[in-house]
């Protein structure tokens, strides 16, 4: 007889690690907000000096050896523009983590709460 050979479910065969990135170097890939984009406002953030404040809490950042992350000045879930290098500024990426998602949830928040009722309506 031969050799039986074993099937690996299709999600564990091409599993590979992820390489480990520098400080300084990190981007939300997977929110669309990533590749040219950033590159582009990184390096618009760059030219503007080494150590800069941090959008979110005021303290400094030095961006060749700490990790940062571009943030949106004015959030775009409140209209401000993705691609305009005026609304970006660095931040830190444990402040830039931190505060994710918190707009979104409040936002979420406030559709959900139950309209006051039309007394004019008949209940049912």
């Amino acid at each position: 007889m031969g050799r039986r050979r074993v099937r690996v479910p299709r999600r564990h065969r091409h599993r590979r690690r992820r390489a480990r990135q520098p400080p300084g170097l990190t981007v939300g890939a997977r929110s669309g907000w990533a590749g040219r984009r950033v590159t582009k406002a990184r390096a618009a953030i760059r030219a503007r000096g080494q150590v800069q404040p941090c959008s979110r809490c005021g303290r400094p950042i030095d961006l060749d050896r700490e990790a940062w992350h571009v943030d949106h000045l004015v959030e775009l879930a409140l209209g401000g523009s993705r691609d305009d290098p005026a609304n970006h500024g660095p931040a830190h990426a444990r402040c830039n983590t931190s505060a994710g998602g918190k707009l979104g949830g409040r936002i979420a928040a406030a559709s959900r709460r139950p309209r006051p009722r039309d007394p004019r309506m008949p209940r049912w």
